[in-house]
Order: C-alpha cells, then sequence, then structure tokens
C-alpha cells in the first residue's frame, strides 16, 4: 500500500510499544506529524484516501485515528488503505510462521 511522503521534520516521534496502545495502532504505526497546529495521524497515500486522524496532541490524533479506522471496518469499506488495515489486522503469527 503506498503511503504519504511526509518530511522528517514535519514527523512526530511516537512510542508504538507504549503499553495500552491498541492492537492496531502497534500493527500497523500510522505515520504522526505536525501541520500547521495540528498533529494529524494518518496510514495511506492522503489524507482524502488514507485512514487520518486529527487532535491538538499526538495522542488526540491517534485516538481519533482508531475512532475512523473503526468506522471504515465496520461499514466494509474496501479501499486501499482500509483493505490493507483488515489484511495486517486478520493476519495472525501463525498464518506467517
Amino acid at each position: 500500500m503506498e503511503q504519504m511522503s511526509i518530511s522528517e521534520k514535519a514527523r512526530v516521534p511516537f512510542d508504538y510499544e507504549k503499553k495500552g496502545l491498541p492492537r492496531a495502532v502497534c500493527e500497523l504505526r500510522p505515520i504522526i506529524f505536525r501541520e500547521g497546529d495540528l498533529f494529524r495521524c494518518l496510514l495511506g497515500p492522503d489524507l482524502q484516501k488514507g485512514i487520518s486522524g486529527e487532535g491538538a496532541t499526538p495522542e488526540a490524533a491517534v485516538e481519533e485515528w482508531v475512532s475512523s479506522l473503526r468506522q471504515r471496518l465496520q461499514a466494509h469499506a474496501e479501499d486501499e488503505a482500509t483493505q490493507y488495515a483488515r489484511d495486517v489486522l486478520n493476519t495472525s503469527v501463525n498464518d506467517v510462521w
């Protein structure tokens, strides 16, 4: 899946191993970046086609991203970003090994 190119300067460091994070965040590792006064969280080629969230803090952007992901998965959306997320989240370690 194509991921939007974000400059290193705009990217925000984020601990994807932090205890208590939703599994989807840990496994899909959406990009977190700053745009003006907002933080954005994105998985996909752009903000329109990808799964995104925004907020005043990186954590708020991630929370909104998780909500957006859930909505798209429940709506059985068939776009590239949602299908990629579905495939990754449905693959178990046993399928790989």
